[in-house]
């Protein structure tokens, strides 16, 4: 017997059922949730404007805000790989442009 999508996303073991019910994380941030400006190298913001815009999107949600993989690809609409590539690929160009700085 074939199982339907709704049936399969209220068993127990499911996201829906965990959370009661889908919900998208919060919109976005106005403020990072911790102070990070003790912490942050002063060519952060240079370095950061130079990623692409998935990149960029990707670190700072991921780093900074602290969602998951999974929301961040269902808010920008693609594979959690994806969001893993981008964040993996943004923070090794940060990387590379932050010690090219020093």
């Amino acid at each position: 017997m074939l199982e339907t999508q709704h049936d399969r996303a209220t068993e127990p073991g499911s996201r829906r059922r965990r959370h009661g019910g889908w919900r998208r994380p919060d919109p976005f941030p106005v403020e990072p949730p911790h102070d990070t400006a003790t912490r942050t190298d002063p060519g952060l913001g240079d370095a950061l404007a130079r990623l692409n815009a998935e990149q960029r999107t990707c670190v700072v949600l991921v780093h900074v805000f602290g969602w998951s993989y999974a929301d961040v690809a269902e808010v920008i609409d693609a594979p959690v790989t994806s969001v893993r590539n981008h964040v993996h690929r943004g923070l090794r160009n940060l990387r590379q442009l932050l010690e090219g700085s020093r």
